[in-house]
């Protein structure tokens, strides 16, 4: 059985009192949602572990299968490749926030400027400091405020704290995602005495980074933040007859080391499904947008996107597709708008199978908590889906 695996970023919420206690999904008017999640499996997971706030990468990586606590190897290069950027022998990578801040306090951990503001304030940088100590520094940009910092020199070690409020190292190079967005402005930190060197040169760079950006743009982005620091891309085994539909760098990687057929998201989304399987198993969408609302605490937005998004449900419900494919609509973890950040939530999660009867319940985190599916992990929702693929139940 062929399957179609969508994944909303951020889709999970809390309670809102001003939408009468109820969260973003359960508030919205979504009526071809709740008509497919009626006649499918419901229930909720954690993409990672329980009670976990994941990053969106190593969730994604969960819900495809992929233990991240073996298989991630940190945020920064996942970006670079995402972004097209080859990372070589001797480099170190880290994620970068574009950020606003004043009197040493952070205002904004995602800085409000476009692409091409971006783009110009990672040439100014880049032309005002080439090396720090003996060590090559450069900054890419990557996507809206989103950036990757490459240093290039000998015995740079990788176990570095970053300076960004809301994630912390949990084991390995897997993170947590803290309920932060603010505080006094901080440097990195060496966890051990081989990164010590490393994260000298990172802070020196980044506090001559920060004079450049004061210059340059001292009322919209004028700091930055750092995590994920890596030097090797993961290995992923591969998912043969696997397609992916994804327009962020972190998950376009993954994608790409799982082997998938990689493409950009397509305004006719449900056309684009429905070719892609036509030469597919299944077909993974990831859509980045509930969780990029959530993170400005428009939960007014969030309800909104979910309403204009049930026209996509509309169409996939009267297309051909839907009586010969499974169908998985979930997200990769929780981002309550009245955090602002990630959260250890459980996650909704809709499996609709052809010819199975559903649960009868409409698709909201209070209704999925009653459904037959129960608590999942993402591993073991990959493998439910897996064995859709195989053998058809």
């Amino acid at each position: 059985m062929k399957v179609i695996y969508l994944v909303l970023d951020g889709l999970g919420d809390r309670p809102i009192k001003e939408m009468s206690y109820k969260t973003p999904l359960e508030a919205a008017n979504k009526p071809n949602w709740d008509s497919l999640a009626r006649n499918s499996l419901l229930g909720l997971h954690w993409a990672v572990k329980r009670n976990f706030a994941p990053e969106s990468d190593a969730a994604t990586l969960a819900l495809l299968g992929y233990d991240p606590f073996n298989y991630y190897t940190g945020r920064g290069p996942l970006e670079a490749f995402g972004a097209g950027l080859k990372i070589e022998k001797g480099e170190i990578v880290a994620r970068c926030n574009f950020a606003f801040e004043e009197s040493g306090y952070l205002k904004e951990v995602e800085a409000k400027i476009s692409d091409d503001v971006a783009k110009e304030l990672c040439k100014k940088l880049n032309s005002e400091i080439k090396e720090i100590d003996g060590v090559q520094t450069k900054i890419f940009h990557t996507k809206g405020y989103r950036a990757v910092l490459i240093l290039r020199g000998k015995n740079l070690g990788l176990e570095i704290e970053g300076n960004h409020p809301g994630y912390a190292l949990f084991k390995g190079f897997v993170s947590r995602a803290l309920p932060s967005r603010g505080g006094k402005i901080k440097l990195c930190k060496a966890l051990n005495k081989k990164s010590e060197r490393a994260a000298k040169i990172v802070n020196k760079w980044l506090l001559a980074a920060n004079g450049v950006l004061k210059v340059h743009s001292p009322s919209t982005a004028n700091t930055i933040l750092l995590r994920g620091f890596g030097n090797k891309i993961p290995k992923l085994p591969k998912r043969t007859g696997w397609a992916a539909i994804a327009g962020m760098p972190a998950e376009r990687a993954i994608a790409k080391f799982a082997g998938m057929a990689l493409c950009f998201p397509k305004k006719n989304l449900v056309g684009q499904i429905e070719n892609l399987l036509k030469k597919h198993l299944a077909v993974y969408v990831h859509i980045k947008d509930p969780d990029s609302i959530s993170h400005s605490g428009n939960f007014i937005g969030k309800k909104e996107f979910f309403e204009n998004f049930d026209l996509f449900f509309k169409e996939l419900c009267s297309s051909k597709v839907l009586s010969e494919c499974a169908i998985c609509v979930t997200g990769d973890h929780s981002t309550p708008c009245s955090l602002r950040a990630h959260s250890g939530d459980p996650v909704p999660v809709l499996l609709h199978i052809p010819g199975k009867k559903g649960d009868l319940l409409n698709f909201s985190e209070k209704e999925c908590k009653n459904g037959s599916l129960g608590y999942l992990t993402g591993l073991k929702l990959f493998n439910k889906i897996n064995q859709l693929i195989k053998h058809g139940k």
